[in-house]
């Protein structure tokens, strides 16, 4: 990614550039929460998955940012979100004109993909006043019924500018309409106040970020409801991003056949493995923690994790019968 490309980020994903950099260099730490019996997977095969965004079990939440878009693009007209489209439209014409409609038009053709084979992988900001706990609402959602561990992750990784691996992340948004408004409207007078720097842009570079705004917006928005969340999301769109070092295998999970796309975490990139990526191991509440936290632990040790026993911690919540 080149200075150009930093500089275009800023103005069109404010947001997540600030999210990243007090991410990464506030060393703040991210957490996958999951079943115990995925930990073990993750761990043991050295592997993360990505699945379809069509059998999670938040799959109307992703449809959100579509929404969202659609009140910006079909009737009823002059919504909050259309009229915040429409500036950042009439920003990006007076540099070039007609550009704004080419973004749209290629995000049209490509929304099948993005809607329906877009591949995730969720994580959660992982707060200091969670550090011995976790989070009880996402022990609940999140562990399938099952027994429930978090693995917290850290977050060098989130600072890579290269599409080497073909996934990529970002954090996601909790706007309502009029919040969403006032983020387009922000977008709009950042372009204005930059209008002789973006008339040097190549016409192209313009309609990617514009494009990519777009795409952040359609499959990286949960309704306000869910903000306590706090998600990121590592992400891949199956037919439009290159596969890079992805694996494409089907596994069916539930009774259910699927496409799953494997992140390998075997050290091949400097960085991805997971003796690098795993801080620590959270065991939630559970009758069975200390047998869960021993078997984590000792895959963790076959991973080449440098003192696994001491990385595994248990929640004191207690367990309700």
């Amino acid at each position: 990614m080149d200075d150009i490309d930093f500089a275009l980020l800023g103005l069109f994903a404010a947001d997540d550039v600030n999210k990243r950099t007090e991410l990464v260099l506030g060393q703040k730490k991210l957490i996958h929460y999951c079943s115990a019996d995925t930990a073990l997977k993750i761990i043991k095969n050295r592997e993360i998955w990505l699945r379809n965004v069509r059998v999670m079990n938040d799959y109307m939440e992703v449809n959100h940012g579509f929404n969202l878009i659609r009140k910006s693009l079909q009737p009823p007209v002059d919504t909050a979100i259309e009229t915040g489209m429409n500036e950042v439209k009439k920003a990006l014409d007076v540099i070039h004109p007609g550009i704004a409609d080419e973004a749209f038009s290629r995000f049209q053709i490509w929304s099948p993909y993005i809607q329906y084979e877009t591949y995730v992988t969720c994580l959660s900001e992982h707060l200091d006043d969670e550090n011995e706990d976790g989070r009880l609402s996402m022990w609940r959602n999140y562990s399938s019924g099952q027994a429930g561990v978090g693995i917290v992750i850290n977050t060098s990784m989130f600072a890579r500018t290269d599409d080497a691996l073909g996934v990529y992340s970002s954090p996601v948004t909790y706007l309502s309409d009029p919040a969403l408004e006032y983020s387009l409207m922000q977008v709009a007078q950042r372009i204005r106040d930059r209008a002789g720097f973006l008339s040097t842009v190549p016409r192209e570079t313009l309609i990617g970020h514009f494009f990519l705004l777009l795409r952040t917006i359609s499959h990286g928005s949960k309704h306000p409801g869910f903000k306590e969340e706090r998600e990121w999301r590592i992400f891949h769109t199956y037919g439009m991003d290159e596969l890079k070092i992805l694996k494409v295998t089907s596994e069916s999970l539930g009774g259910i056949p699927q496409r799953i796309l494997k992140l390998p975490l075997d050290g091949t990139i400097e960085g991805l493995s997971v003796a690098d990526l795993v801080d620590k191991i959270l065991i939630g509440p559970s009758q069975y923690q200390g047998v869960i936290g021993t078997a984590l632990a000792d895959e963790l040790d076959r991973a080449g994790k440098k003192d696994a026993y001491k990385n595994i911690k248990y929640s004191p919540i207690p367990l309700r019968t």
